[in-house]
């Protein structure tokens, strides 16, 4: 049995509490593989061709390594950096019930990672997580409060500027490039910090 629904309030909550063990300065971007490698004390593994089987990364067993594609890790720090942040929801969101499994070999923890259907919503809170992990609310509202600030300046915008919703994509670049993460990332945070 899966460990079920977790409130999006109650994940923004674990990753805050997260940063302020780990990362108690606040600085911005987030310095995952820092936080990952030498605070927790877990080993980062590239490993080859793994995104061509459809898995960008896992943890081992043990929850001693993260595995991640060797491309996307040595090519694309912003998606690798999503990637990274997580697994770390699955270690702080999903740890005791993985755990509960029970496992008999490496096999049957490899069948799970790749073909368990109860896991899907495992992924969108592990998706969730890392969101709030790598563009904190505060930080967010900040940083988007300045870009709205800057565009309404602009004299195509001096009588009035569009609405947030309508902003969004647009200003999904400029907050992906403080917070080093996609744009893609940016702009689902975005549309969800919004609603």
């Amino acid at each position: 049995m899966s460990p079920g629904f977790i409130p999006a309030e109650e994940i923004e909550s674990a990753a805050k509490a997260f940063l302020l063990e780990h990362h108690p300065d606040g600085s911005i971007p987030v310095p995952i593989d820092e936080i990952i490698e030498i605070k927790l004390k877990i080993r980062i593994i590239p490993i080859p061709r793994l995104g061509s089987f459809g898995i960008d990364g896992f943890f081992n067993h043990g929850f001693t390594e993260i595995h991640i594609d060797e491309y996307q890790f040595s090519n694309s720090e912003n998606r690798a950096r999503f990637t990274l942040a997580h697994e770390i929801g699955h270690l702080v969101l999903h740890k005791s019930y993985v755990e509960s499994q029970k496992f008999k070999n490496e096999e049957e923890w490899k069948k799970f990672i790749v073909n368990d259907l109860r896991r899907d919503p495992l992924e969108i809170q592990a998706n969730m997580f890392a969101g709030f992990l790598l563009l904190p609310t505060k930080d967010l509202e900040k940083e988007y409060a300045s870009i709205k600030e800057e565009l309404a300046k602009h004299e195509e915008f001096k009588d009035i500027l569009p609405s947030d919703s309508q902003l969004a994509p647009y200003i999904a670049k400029p907050i992906s490039r403080i917070f080093n993460v996609s744009e893609r990332c940016a702009e689902i945070r975005i549309n969800n910090w919004l609603r």
